[in-house]
């Protein structure tokens, strides 16, 4: 469904990525970890053109994103950031409503839905549509961006290192929720992280990122069992995954 056939990328004087080649199916969850700098957000942002590889070609769907309306591309692809990165002059609704208003939903489409999926985040829509988000803790503030993300369903959810700010039992909770998420819809995330941890729990596939390279991908057993290198190796014993 995503795929990337040999992706460059430099900035000024240095090289973030080199000949990246990998592609991530149809509704999988795909988690790209590494270290901090090792190029990991830009494959991300590559795929909703936030970033354009040098060289090399992207595809959705078989079709170069580079040929896809911008617009159009971009209201297929969910995405979340660290704190949700919510508007803060608007409420929970109309955060949430920002995405179905363009797409063209109608009033009434847009609040059966928030009655549908609030409870699934564990959000009461009574309580929390009207607020703003400095009414918000950060888990809250986590939750909203998620369900603003998922709501009209689309291809791809995009997900950038989003529970690295919280407390570890908030960050479980927003895990299993993500991965409940996961499951019900059948969406294709793919997610960014350095935790190890994070990793193993959420992917049905890893990619291991170092200095702009590929180093390894597949299933959390098969890399916990046959680590590819001694950087992998490292990278999960550091965390007494292996």
């Amino acid at each position: 469904m995503i795929e990337f056939n040999n992706a460059s990328k430099r900035y000024e004087d240095q090289q973030v990525l080199t000949d990246i080649s990998f592609e991530i199916k149809e509704g999988e969850f795909f988690v790209l970890v590494g270290l901090s700098g090792s190029g990991k957000t830009t494959l991300l942002k590559m795929i909703n053109q936030l970033v354009t590889p040098d060289t090399g070609d992207i595809l959705i769907d078989g079709q170069p994103i580079t040929q896809w309306n911008l617009r159009d591309l971009r209201l297929q692809i969910g995405y979340v950031m660290q704190q949700g990165a919510l508007y803060p002059n608007l409420t929970v609704k109309e955060n949430i409503s920002l995405i179905p208003k363009m797409k063209g939903w109608t009033a009434e489409d847009i609040d059966q839905a928030l009655e549908n999926l609030m409870p699934k985040i564990g959000l009461d829509p009574e309580q929390y549509l009207s607020k703003y988000p400095d009414q918000l803790s950060g888990g809250e503030k986590q939750r909203v961006g998620i369900l603003r993300a998922i709501i009209t369903q689309p291809k791809i959810i995009l997900m950038d290192e989003p529970f690295s700010a919280l407390d570890p039992l908030i960050r479980r909770d927003l895990q299993e929720l993500t991965k409940e998420l996961h499951s019900e819809l059948g969406i294709s995330f793919v997610f960014v992280t350095h935790n190890m941890r994070e990793a193993i729990m959420l992917a049905d596939r890893i990619a291991i990122v170092q200095e702009g390279q590929l180093v390894q991908i597949d299933t959390p057993d098969n890399i916990l069992k046959a680590p590819a290198t001694d950087f992998v190796y490292r990278l999960f014993e550091s965390e007494d995954l292996i």
